[in-house]
């Protein structure tokens, strides 16, 4: 896509903008608007995109993600991504180090 990353993005292109499934980093057909109106229907409750960031990291980094007051595994009250970088190939176990970071942090 043409949005450059860690750069704030507009209304009109969070909506537009594909989900992309968290565990396989896979894109579904679904938009972000059309999912916020079935999580809108489902709960009851207005919810609207104030602001968004585009977040992108090298091979040697890692984006981690915490939800605060879960509901289930991907529901939650409040968000948040950190992305975490270094100047070494990370290994898996290097991984796993800096998301149990990224989400205490």
């Amino acid at each position: 896509d043409d949005i450059s990353p860690n750069n704030a993005l507009s209304v009109e292109e969070i909506s537009n903008l594909p989900v992309i499934e968290y565990e396989s980093g896979d894109k579904v057909t679904q938009t972000i608007a059309e999912s916020l109106t079935d999580i809108v229907s489902s709960i009851r409750e207005n919810l609207v995109f104030r602001r968004a960031y585009k977040m992108e990291c090298t091979q040697c980094g890692v984006i981690c993600g915490y939800l605060h007051g879960r509901k289930t595994d991907n529901l939650g009250m409040k968000g948040s991504l950190v992305s975490l970088e270094t100047d070494k190939e990370i290994t898996e176990d290097d991984m796993a180090l800096m998301q149990e970071l990224g989400q205490n942090v």
